[in-house]
């Protein structure tokens, strides 16, 4: 395959066309005025940045790279301008995720415009290296630089990966012409002998090292991870992971063939598709398709996973990991299963949000009184479906003050009409990771917060407790509902929501939120999985514990399904082992919890044993916990 080859490839001609395939701005010589992108004059402008002030760097930082990727300059020079900038975009892109990461869907306008801001800027460094890419190939003279070759894509490769994470965690559907430009980047390094190159990345601790295959094959173990049913601290973790794993996944040539059928991936080079397993992937024998075999990978997951044990009491933090194994293994280690014939019905249906939410409604009840607690009970704040009184003070509010532009340049920048002036900026050597806990804003108030409620406590402000909707489409195993912006409540990915019956207005089917798509400004997709037809609302707590009770849902077991019967729980104090007293309506009886179903973050759903009152007694102490054998030996 040679340039003209690449000339003839469909869909490549257009003002925005290269020689070599890739989608880039046309470049002028540059003028009396045009921005200097020399290393010194860069070093100096960096220095001069008002790093505080996170709107004004992204502004200004936004500015010079869209005009030196509309300038010609030489490869070596625009590489090493890039190499210079990107610390700084990368610490404005940590800045704004504060604002955008934990947020239920759909998110406001302002975070809509933060996002597109953060995209514009991703993009625009990304695109340098792209065209240097694109100058270096088509260099008059000479031989190609293949050690800044494998720079240049391997950085392309990065900054469009991450296009793929913040679609994935916003769950936006990505630009047109990714996969195209993800693809075509790979074929140009595999042809010019550089994809086996390794390139050194300070910018990225997880993946330091990775050769220019590897940071190919991140995206597309990335892409199907099936990042569109995670929640969002779960994708960014997953990308994270990707990085660290895509050394053990193998990319297999057109004419290799595998043992592994089951953990085999096909993606056409030539295409502007992402990879699809192999045996879903109607595609004609082609010198340009690739197989990406994860049989190796799947079996050092496995063997990670075994190594955690699911019964002992563990921390959030390992459980989350087990969760991402878990999900990892079942989308790269497994065959496709076939699915449930979905119907295209559109009916309307009327729900419910939150655990809380649901057990009111099916009480028939708008507020549910707990046993007495003891006098001055300790408040827990957690999931916001426990009984206690919340002032607040417990709970962030938002700055109302209003929002200026800043951006008067254009009109049409698409974060125009929102200021960032005031923006906290975190210092540049703080951890800037996915996980980080970020401040509050003077300007957007307290940002989002983890596993926030949907529907926060309020006792001043009536709330609608259900919501009418339409199906697009069901199945025996779920729905995917049709979720209008402006009279809907916010979701995450694994709340609760309760479908009312039709025969019934307390009764619920049970369903989870396994899916988000965002599809328009006023729409999203809602892929909902139904876990049970119908819930008996139960009060619980701990053996051991006093005070206030939680809301509890029991499930009935459901054999047809081979669904054991459950208990849903907040996600504290519950844990695999506890003893849980349990109040139906006055009556009262004790459950062991022995195996945990699900933690979605916004609920635990553990399956159980019924047990006596006298057996319930000191279950929940742990041996440190226990002194009666210690007395008599003082």
């Amino acid at each position: 395959m040679n340039v003209a080859d690449l000339q003839r490839r469909p869909g490549n001609t257009g003002p925005g066309a290269s020689v070599t395939g890739l989608e880039l701005p046309a470049r002028l010589p540059p003028g009396p005025s045009s921005f200097d992108g020399s290393s010194r004059r860069l070093t100096e402008w960096l220095s001069a940045l008002p790093l505080a002030n996170i709107g004004e760097t992204a502004r200004s930082l936004f500015g010079a790279l869209s005009e030196m990727n509309r300038t010609q300059m030489t490869a070596l020079t625009r590489i090493k301008a890039s190499e210079q900038v990107r610390h700084t975009v990368h610490y404005v892109s940590s800045n704004l995720d504060k604002h955008l990461i934990g947020t239920a869907q759909p998110i406001s306008d302002k975070a809509r415009k933060i996002a597109s801001l953060q995209r514009e800027l991703l993009s625009e460094i990304g695109t340098m290296y792209r065209i240097a890419v694109d100058d270096l190939l088509t260099a008059r003279g000479g031989e190609v630089d293949r050690r800044l070759l494998s720079v240049a894509i391997h950085r392309a490769l990065f900054y469009l990966g991450r296009h793929l994470l913040q679609s994935a965690t916003l769950y936006l559907t990505p630009s047109t012409k990714l996969w195209r430009e993800i693809n075509l980047l790979y074929l140009l390094a595999e042809k010019n002998q550089v994809d086996a190159v390794a390139v050194r990345d300070p910018e990225s601790d997880e993946a330091a090292n990775l050769t220019v295959s590897a940071a190919y094959r991140r995206n597309l173990l990335f892409s199907l991870s099936d990042p569109y049913s995670m929640r969002q601290s779960e994708t960014q973790t997953t990308w994270i992971r990707c990085g660290q794993w895509a050394g053990q996944a193998e990319m297999r040539g057109a004419d290799a063939g595998s043992d592994h059928a089951k953990q085999t991936f096909v993606v056409d080079l030539w295409s502007d598709r992402p990879p699809r397993h192999a045996s879903l992937a109607q595609i004609a024998p082609s010198r340009t398709l690739r197989y990406l075999d994860t049989a190796a990978l799947s079996e050092a997951l496995r063997t990670a996973f075994r190594e955690t044990d699911p019964n002992t009491r563990s921390t959030a933090t390992v459980e989350a990991n087990r969760n991402i194994l878990r999900r990892a293994i079942q989308r790269w280690g497994m065959g496709p299963r076939r699915q449930l014939t979905r119907t295209r019905m559109g009916l309307s249906l009327t729900v419910a949000t939150s655990l809380s939410t649901i057990h009111r409604l099916v009480r028939k009840e708008s507020r549910t009184a707990a046993p007495p607690p003891p006098p001055t009970p300790a408040p827990r704040q957690d999931s916001g479906s426990r009984l206690s009184t919340f002032g607040p003070a417990s709970r962030p509010v938002g700055d109302a003050q209003r929002i200026e532009s800043l951006f008067e340049r254009d009109n049409a920048e698409p974060w125009r009409g929102v200021s960032f002036g005031e923006l906290t900026a975190v210092p540049m050597d703080a951890q800037l990771g996915p996980m980080a806990a970020p401040a509050a804003d003077p300007v957007f108030g307290a940002p989002p917060v983890l596993n926030q409620p949907t529907l926060p406590l309020n006792t001043t402000t009536e709330v609608p407790e259900t919501y009418a909707c339409n199906s697009l489409n069901e199945s025996a195993g779920g729905y995917c509902l049709q979720w209008h912006v402006r009279n809907m409540p916010k979701v995450k990915i694994g709340e609760l929501v309760g479908i009312q019956s039709q025969n019934s207005d307390a009764q619920f089917g049970v369903a989870v939120v396994r899916w988000l798509r965002v599809a328009g400004r006023s729409e999203l997709r809602v892929g909902l999985q139904m876990i049970a037809p119908h819930a008996v609302a139960i009060m619980t707590q701990p053996s051991t514990a006093n005070g206030a009770y939680d809301r509890s849902l029991l499930l009935p077991e459901m054999r047809v399904a081979n669904r054991p019967a459950s208990l849903i729980t907040e996600t504290i104090p519950y844990e695999v082992g506890t003893v849980v007293r349990v109040d139906r309506d006055g009556k009262f009886s004790y459950v062991r919890l022995t195996r945990l179903l699900e933690s979605s973050g916004a609920f635990r759903q553990f399956q159980y044993v019924e047990v006596d009152e006298h057996e319930s007694s000191g279950d929940d102490q742990t041996p440190d916990d226990d002194f009666t054998s210690l007395w008599s030996s003082l």
